[in-house]
């Protein structure tokens, strides 16, 4: 490993930590790279720098890993160094592809009469992430500074889990008592 792969390796440690503390993975960067694939294409055309920041984060997570598995060249530049520093930055001051996606997003209208979060107070937690404070509790949300609520995602993977397993319990029904 020569003294510009060590730099790249050590700068790349400090996105990939960032990122796993971001979306709560050891996967880190992958992580980021598939939360990225999980978004639409209809909703990355609206953030210019979308695949720019894709192929980068692909193209560094591959030197990062040549470097780390292989003893040929890693082809490891300055401008790779250079991007990942920038991309750090990037996420920290909230203007990385993610996040401009999420400042995109529609804020949900919430209902004051019907347990809403009318008094609450948002304030940034130690991971970045949103803390509401209201009279009854706090809740920890992935809310991005927009308020919006960044759950979209996860409630469709659910819905998938669950046709799924409905899938299977019909299966096994059908197995049993066919009809």
């Amino acid at each position: 490993m020569n003294d510009l792969e060590r730099i790249f390796f050590d700068e790349y440690k400090h996105l990939d930590k960032m990122c796993r503390e971001i979306f709560g993975s050891e996967q880190g960067v992958t992580a980021y790279i598939n939360h990225m694939e999980y978004v639409p294409y209809v909703d990355r055309i609206n953030v210019i720098c979308w695949d720019a920041d894709y192929k980068m984060l692909k193209h560094v997570r591959w030197i990062r890993n040549t470097i780390a598995h292989d003893e040929r060249d890693s082809g490891c530049s300055e401008q790779d160094v250079q991007w990942v520093r920038t991309f750090y930055q990037r996420i920290l001051d909230r203007n990385d592809s993610y996040s401009q996606y999420y400042s995109k997003v529609p804020v949900p209208q919430i209902n004051k009469d019907k347990s809403t979060l009318s008094s609450e107070k948002m304030k940034n937690s130690e991971n970045g992430l949103k803390v509401i404070e209201t009279e009854n509790s706090n809740l920890v949300n992935n809310i991005n500074d927009d308020g919006e609520e960044m759950t979209k995602g996860a409630i469709i993977g659910i819905i998938v889990i669950i046709i799924f397993v409905i899938g299977i319990i019909i299966g096994l029904l059908l197995i049993v008592n066919p009809i």
